[in-house]
Parts: C-alpha cells; structure tokens; sequence
C-alpha cells in the first residue's frame, strides 16, 4: 500500500522498517529557554470574540407565571440542591442542562464559559509559540480540530471545561505524519523515521519534552505490539477496580449481565447510595474503550443512576465479577487487513420495563478489526420492529460515512463500497425498493437519508441472518453460549499469552 502510515505496532526504533510511533511527555507551560517575545505589534493575550460586536449568552427557558384563574393542584416543591428558577423546563418543573458540550467552534463561541476556555488554550499556545503567521503557500497546511468537553465531579456538578487542538495531519509530497495530542501527552506516528527524528529534535528546541520511545501506554491503555498485531489491554486498571471496590476475591461469571433478572427503574428493592454507583458507572464507561463486551451492561445500568436501587448494585457488582474472569481480555488489532468498511446495525425493539423505548447498536469494522461501537436507548418509542430497526440503521449509516470522511481526511481511501448488515428483510426491502416509502412516512427522514446514501453507491445495505448478526451482543442480554461465541467473533480475545510474554521479555 503506497504511502499510507502504518500502525503503531509496526515497528520499534530499531526496526530497519521506515514506519514507527512515538510517544511523548511536554509540559506546555514550560520551556528550555527564556519565555518566548512577542512580535513587535503583536499582543501576547488573544481573545477569542463572537462574529457578534456583543456576547449573548445562551438562552434558556424559564417557568412562566401561573395567570390561570381556576383552581389547579399544587405544583410539588422541587428540590433546592438542584432547583434554580432560571434553568426550569416551562411543564415538568424539572431541571434543564445548565451546559452542554458544543460539537462545533460556533456553538462554543455563543457560550462565555466555552469562550473563556478556549482563551486559555489559546493563549498558552501563541506563549510558546506553538505556530506563526505566514505567507500563505500551495503547501498542504496541518490542520487541527477544537474538542470541547465537560469534566463532571462524582455528584454531577461541572468540575471544569476543557477544550483542546486534538489532531494535527502533516501532507507533504510522500511524507504522512499524524499528531495526537491529550493535554501534555503526545503519540507521533508516520511513515518515514528521519522525518519524524527532526520533527522531536524540532520540537525539543522549544518545549521541554521527554521521548518516552514506543508507544506502550497512552490514556491508561496498554498497547502491546506483538508480530501479527496490536493488542489493547487495560488489565491493570481493572485490577485497581476490582481492589477498590472490593471485589478482588470475588466469584467469576461467565456473562456480564443475566438473562432471568429484569432490571427496571421502578422495582421493590431498597434504594442504595448513588455515589459509589456512579463513580462505578463511570469506571466502567472507561473501561468499554477496549471492552465492547460490556458496552450493553454499562448503558443499561447508567439508566438507572439518577436512583439507583439494591438490584442496580448487585448488577453492577456483576459486571466486577465478569471482569476479575476477563481480566487480561482485550481488543487485538490485526496489522494485515484490507481497507473496506462494514458496519452491523440491530434493535432490540420496544423493551417492556424500559417504557418501551427500544435499544439500538452497532459494530463498525475496517477489514477485520472493530474501531467503533456504540450501545443506546432510543430517543423515542418506536411502534414497529421495522422502525426500530430502521432508527438503528441510520445512525450506523451516519456513523459509517462520517468513519470513511475521516478516513479520507487522513489520507486513507476505503477500496470498496462500505456494506451495512442488518437481520431485518423489511429494513432491507425499503432501503432497496422505493416503492415500500409509503409504509414509513412516520421515519420519513430516516428513510430518506439512508436511501440517498444507497442511491449514489455510498453505501450497500446487506439482510444478515440473526445468528451472524454480531450487534445483537450489544442489544440485549445473552446466555453463556452465544455471548462468548459473539464476543469471540467482534474482536475480544483473552491475551493473557501476550501479556504473559510481555512480562518475560521485559524481565
């Protein structure tokens, strides 16, 4: 494959290969030399402003008096630790989101939190003379995304924004080279070594940095490259779960969730304390960034926090004890694959203790191994199996082309049409023959986005049998034999091989 970079597990410095990763550790605010001068005219704070000559802040909508001059029943009394009388939906009383996170630079330039947020990156930044205006040039420039995200404290409040310049891609004549950065975590990757070697030498001239040599943790991820591969583990961390929890001498199970217990918002058991549950749940979402097996156990139970009850909590420690089983499981990345794009998209509709709102997944695939997955609630009931379905298909026909836009963007090119496989005939009849629109008028936009994508050859929807249909671990929960035969196939394999090997070359 010309030209295109390779992944991290490729190499090590002294492979004679010319492609390899580099992690690195900079501290942002700290320099080799004296504190960079400004350009003569140039002023050191940059104020990020909105196109408007004035900041309006977001609107909200607030709890219209009661003109009503019949006799209604008292409103409840709502909760002070969480009321407050600006931010109060008009009908329900209930609390709206005091802040959201913005998916575009626009959206963040219309709220002062987000504004003041990306002053602070930005002026951190032009301090250290991250970049310079220049001419511009035919060149290929680098370019770089803005990602906003709130950090929460255990209780839910806002703890603090954060925002930052992810991604940097490098084109040059035959020279790719990708720039990850986290904060003060660095991951360089591209396809030549001299290129890469200046690029450090370059940078260390102006930060402070320490070449940390290949990639073996990043985020809390182990990353173990091995001769066909790249394994991904997080066993550590779930041993820190396991002990902080106490559940390391806990008994094994099989699956993460059971089959004959329904979990519902409303059952008989006692309520429990929410923060441990929380902060679980949160441990666990984490742990799903390697683990797509347990994807459908943590979004159940996160459904259940805002009132957790005994059986939440008991089903939460069951997730523990699949996981002390599972410990040194992990995703495994094969290095040999093919560029095609295939996505498995499957409903599980209208579940009956879930005020019929029914679960939709899917599984994305480039060549062999997984690199997206998603387990949620629909927003809305759906009244068919169909519709169900069809809800699911579009948000993995969204999902796959926004995968291959990216792809495209890095200079990757998919070789074939991305194919999306779902069990349902009646899904698939309406994608491949128009005149079955009439029938789904009711998810008339749905319908009408996927079927553009089909009709200009973007995509092909494919029927796949219900034994083969791999989203289905992610909809529902399954007994012992199929859960392992689909974990199995999405790409969860036990590395304790590798890992095991890991430890004796090392020692």
């Amino acid at each position: 494959m010309p030209n295109t970079p390779s992944s991290p597990s490729t190499v090590s410095p002294t492979d004679p290969s010319p492609t390899s990763t580099i992690p690195l550790h900079i501290d942002p605010m700290t320099q080799q030399n004296e504190p960079p001068t400004p350009p003569t005219g140039s002023n050191p704070s940059i104020t990020i402003t909105s196109p408007n000559s004035q900041a309006n802040p977001p609107d909200y909508i607030t709890h219209p008096s009661n003109n009503n001059p019949q006799a209604t029943r008292r409103q409840p009394k709502p909760n002070p630790k969480y009321y407050n009388s600006n931010f109060v939906n008009s009908t329900t009383i209930h609390p709206l989101p005091m802040s959201f996170e913005p998916s575009t630079y626009t959206q963040a330039l219309k709220d002062l939190d987000w504004r003041h947020t990306m002053d602070l990156e930005y002026n951190a930044l032009i301090q250290n003379n991250t970049w310079e205006l220049v001419p511009h040039t035919t060149q290929n420039p680098s370019g770089c995304k803005w990602v906003f995200r709130i950090k929460h404290k255990p209780g839910g409040t806002i703890d603090k924004y954060k925002a930052h310049a992810s991604l940097f891609v490098y084109n040059s004549n035959d020279i790719t080279c990708y720039l990850l950065v986290y904060v003060d975590d660095i991951v360089l990757t591209g396809n030549q070594n001299s290129f890469m070697d200046s690029f450090v030498q370059a940078l260390s001239k102006k930060f402070s940095i320490k070449d940390l040599g290949p990639l073996h943790h990043f985020l809390g991820i182990e990353v173990i490259p091995t001769p066909h591969g790249l394994f991904l583990s997080q066993h550590r961390h779930i041993q820190d779960v396991l002990t902080t929890f106490k559940m390391d001498g806990a008994k094994e199970v099989i699956t993460p969730l059971s089959t004959s217990d329904s979990l519902s918002p409303n059952d008989s058991s006692p309520p429990v304390d929410p923060t441990p549950c929380r902060k679980l749940v949160g441990t666990l979402q984490y742990l799903a960034f390697t683990r797509p097996d347990i994807s459908f156990a943590i979004n159940k139970l996160s459904q259940f926090m805002h009132s957790p009850k005994q059986s939440h909590w008991q089903a939460l420690k069951r997730v523990l004890r699949y996981l002390k089983g599972t410990v040194h499981h992990g995703l495994f990345l094969k290095r040999h694959t093919n560029l095609t794009l295939q996505a498995f998209s499957d409903s599980d509709w209208g579940g009956i203790n879930d005020g019929g709102w029914s679960t939709t997944a899917y599984l994305l695939y480039l060549g062999s191994n997984i690199i997206s997955w998603k387990s949620a609630k629909q927003k809305t009931v759906s009244r068919s199996s169909t519709e169900a379905e069809y809800k699911a298909l579009a948000n993995a026909a969204a999902e796959l082309l926004w995968v291959k836009n990216l792809l495209g963007e890095l200079g990757l090119t998919t070789v074939t049409t991305p194919s999306l496989y779902c069990d349902n005939t009646g899904v698939t009849y309406v994608c491949a023959n128009p005149v079955y629109h009439s029938r789904m008028k009711h998810v008339a936009l749905d319908y009408h986005f996927v079927r553009e994508q089909v009709n200009s050859g973007q995509l092909k929807v494919l029927h796949v049998s219900s034994k083969d249909q791999l989203a289905d671990v992610l909809t529902k929960p399954l007994s012992r034999a199929p859960f392992l035969s689909f974990r199995s196939k999405i790409g969860v394999s036990n590395g304790s091989s590798i890992l095991r090997g890991r430890i004796n070359t090392t020692n």
